[in-house]
């Protein structure tokens, strides 16, 4: 596992309080029943600190997926 997916995972578990073996690749906010607007926030803001990324609001909106966010966290590193 990557230094990175080490990270989103983290992330993931501590803002949806999932356990690791829940988070994949496939992962969706559909997957997720406490991934709602609030947490969606959190979420972000989770991962700007963790990674050091910043999103801009058009990004905000794509990061729906575990997939999405990873991509988009390794294109912006």
């Amino acid at each position: 596992m990557s230094d990175l997916d080490k990270k989103l995972k983290e992330v993931f578990c501590d803002t949806f309080t999932l356990e690791e073996s829940q988070i994949n690749e496939d992962l969706t906010a559909d997957d997720v029943e406490t991934w709602d607007s609030i947490n969606h926030l959190s979420l972000v803001m989770n991962l700007e600190d963790a990674t050091g990324v910043k999103f801009s609001p058009e990004e905000i909106t794509q990061l729906v997926s575990y997939k999405a966010i990873k991509s988009l966290v390794e294109a912006k590193s």
